[in-house]
């Protein structure tokens, strides 16, 4: 009698023990419902840093850490961004989103107060994305994506931004100059930013767009730009005044591998009193006129059909101000179509 009432304990405890095991395992999985914990991605240790490249996601995940800083999130398949991807974001300060298929970006007001970097290039965006504001905002890169056109007051929500990159894209593929920068694609809308022009920028890069030249109108509202990236481009012909007038304190200019660039007028460089380097390498320059240099100046014109002429001299002749990259790697030919070629250094010993 005493065994079969031991047993009938032993039954009872086992029967709560179970039932007890079972509420334990639908608690913990409806918080795993919450938390998101059956998320792939959400596998991922990142509290501050998330590197997500190459994942096959067409979405933002859904578990991404309020504390995150850094998101990488770059070659996969998201198409759109809408504010609730980004609205708990608060700290994030990098945000890589290059290599997707995104083509429209729905940003409301509150979202991604700190963030510093936004990577947006090779895309399928075709005007600049409008938000609100994002004030912290220093570094922008649309490179690759196929903007034909910047629309006025395209960047008033980024009114603190350093570096823009614009490389690459399809502005200028019209053949209208009206249809490629507008005139105040620079300036800032009064009503969402306290200056009237993007002051703050210090880097631009238009390499390998078909505009056809630094026009007055959009580039006056760039006045402290210190670096001008105009590489590889498709029709540019000529570097003419508005360059220096509009970008007095230009300190660089890059036009490699322009090879329609064929005529430089000099003079635009007499009261750039900043510049600090030109790069002239793989343009179509036949000869580069003297001007008046007062401070240190490098100058790189490798790989251009340089005609022999005295002219050249003065690339060689002044040693304290002015400094010729690789002289002896730099050739010119004496006619037209001549194989034979002697380097700079060679025709500054004749």
């Amino acid at each position: 009698m005493f065994t079969l009432l031991l047993l009938l304990i032993k039954m009872g405890a086992l029967v709560a023990l179970l039932n007890s095991t079972d509420q334990t395992v639908t608690v913990s999985k409806n918080v795993a419902e919450q938390v998101n914990i059956t998320d792939p991605h959400c596998g991922e240790k990142c509290n501050v840093k998330c590197h997500l490249r190459n994942r096959s996601l067409d979405a933002f995940p859904t578990c991404l850490p309020r504390t995150i800083e850094e998101l990488d999130l770059s070659f996969n398949n998201i198409t759109v961004i809408e504010d609730q991807d980004v609205v708990d974001l608060s700290k994030l300060r990098i945000l890589s989103l290059a290599h997707n298929q995104i083509k429209m970006i729905h940003w409301g007001i509150h979202v991604l107060p700190e963030l510093e970097s936004l990577d947006l290039s090779n895309n399928l965006l075709t005007v600049v994305p409008k938000c609100l504001m994002l004030k912290n905002l220093r570094k922008l890169s649309l490179a690759e994506n196929f903007i034909f056109h910047i629309q006025p007051f395209a960047f008033s929500c980024f009114p603190n931004l350093m570096s823009l990159n614009l490389s690459f894209t399809s502005i200028g593929v019209h053949w209208s100059p009206m249809e490629d920068i507008a005139e105040s694609a620079f300036a800032l809308n009064a009503t969402q930013a306290q200056e009237d022009s993007l002051k703050s920028l210090q880097l631009l890069d238009l390499s390998g767009t078909a505009i056809r030249s630094v026009n007055h109108s959009w580039s006056k509202d760039l006045p402290n730009l210190r670096e001008l990236h105009i590489r590889e481009m498709t029709v540019m012909e000529v570097l003419k005044d508005d360059l220096i007038t509009s970008f007095p304190h230009l300190t660089l200019l890059n036009c490699a591998n322009s090879e329609r660039i064929h005529d430089i007028r000099t003079e635009i460089f007499e009261n750039a009193a900043d510049l600090k380097y030109l790069n002239f390498q793989n343009c179509n320059l036949k000869d580069l006129s003297p001007w008046n240099i007062t401070e240190s100046l490098t100058i790189d014109l490798r790989g251009n059909p340089l005609t022999c002429d005295c002219k050249l001299q003065w690339l060689l002749s002044d040693q304290r101000n002015l400094s010729l990259i690789r002289p002896n790697e730099t050739f010119c030919s004496y006619l037209k179509g001549d194989v034979s070629s002697i380097s700079l250094l060679e025709l500054h010993k004749q």
